[in-house]
């Protein structure tokens, strides 16, 4: 094992380790707030809120970290992948998601891939969820994940209508905590930086397309499957 390779491993048992003190902390604080919220003076009660609202973004980034070193620390396999199937277990974990946010979603052909099947599942479901987080207020989220086969790589495409990203922006999107918006919208800001991480352990390359409108268009390329 390599030094990167211990490091990654000791951070990942230090976010695993720190995941169980992080969520009872939030869950005493909330019960605190429940219990004693009419027995607390404003000043008091608007600390609690503070200290709620740390508690709450410290469990959710406690939680992204988990994914991220599950995709970065696990093995990956390289097996014949159905894209449409792996897309459609993505979209079935974010059902509650999509229908909280009255989102359209829709697919052309995939063809098929080579590499892990739970990684590039876990890929759409990262990508697609960006989407259905970074929507443009009461504009129902459209979402179209297209693909095509060249002669070295499959290369997909998922576009959305949503607040969009400015150009200067689209290479840091992929960094680990970089949230443009800061702390407007929930999560970690790990997301695409996962989904980074899921397509260069299949040696491709993932990226931010021009878009024709408002919204957003990443870009990512496969290796194809060689029957």
């Amino acid at each position: 094992m390599d030094y990167q390779q211990r490091l990654l491993r000791f951070v990942s048992d230090a976010v695993h380790d720190l995941a169980g003190p992080v969520d009872q902390v939030g869950s005493l604080v909330s019960l605190f707030v429940h219990r004693y919220r009419g027995e607390t003076d404003p000043e008091a009660r608007a600390l609690l809120k503070h200290i709620e609202t740390a508690a709450a973004r410290l469990a959710t980034t406690a939680a992204g970290l988990r994914g991220y070193f599950q995709v970065c620390g696990g093995e990956c396999r390289n097996i014949r992948v159905d894209a449409r199937a792996a897309l459609q277990k993505a979209l079935l974990a974010l059902h509650y998601e999509t229908r909280e946010a009255q989102a359209e979603i829709t697919s052309g052909e995939l063809p098929d891939v080579h590499g892990d099947p739970n990684l590039v599942t876990t890929l759409f479901q990262a990508i697609v969820q960006n989407s259905l987080k970074f929507r443009r207020l009461d504009v129902p989220p459209r979402i179209r994940i297209t693909a095509e086969r060249l002669p070295a790589v499959c290369r997909f495409s998922i576009t959305d209508n949503g607040i969009g990203i400015d150009p200067q922006f689209r290479e840091e999107v992929f960094l680990a905590f970089r949230k443009l918006n800061g702390h407007t919208y929930p999560g970690a800001g790990l997301g695409l930086a996962a989904a980074r991480a899921i397509v260069e352990a299949h040696g491709g390359r993932i990226w931010i397309a021009d878009s024709h409108g408002p919204g957003t268009t990443v870009m990512f390329e496969l290796p194809p499957d060689v029957d």
